[in-house]
């Protein structure tokens, strides 16, 4: 734990992050047009969003001396054609497949995974505040 969790009587903890979507998207083509360009904006900028977010959960956690663990819906996972129908034999599917990542070790990071808005050096230097 680092020494600011020390210093201001933080416990040993952990944080889980489950994030349902993915993170590493595909990039796609889209239709010229200002509603398919403004669609394709607001989910670019969501998903910059989710990877500062994970970032900061990530430095809370170091900061406080506890664990960090994270998941997500992993890129090859087939999450069906229509997120908003409600199939119910498709979200016990969808369910099944969670709880069944959940429980195994694997499929949790013990860091945020690096993108745009997150390079590699700024997760290596919060996680130096651990030692």
């Amino acid at each position: 734990s680092s020494e600011f969790a020390r210093a201001t009587g933080a416990g040993r903890g952990a944080s889980w992050v489950i994030h349902n979507g993915k993170l590493d998207k595909t990039p796609e083509a889209i239709r010229p047009g200002l509603l398919p360009i403004a669609g394709r904006t607001l989910t670019v900028m969501m998903d910059g969003q989710m990877a500062s977010s994970l970032m900061r959960s990530y430095a809370v956690a170091v900061i406080h001396g506890y664990d960090w663990h994270g998941t997500h819906v992993p890129a090859d996972f087939d999450v069906g054609s229509n997120a908003l129908a409600f199939d119910q034999a498709e979200m016990k599917r969808l369910f099944e497949a969670g709880r069944k990542m959940g429980r195994t070790p694997e499929s949790w990071r013990q860091r945020p995974p690096t993108s745009s808005e997150v390079a590699p050096w700024l997760i290596d230097a919060v996680g130096a505040f651990r030692k």
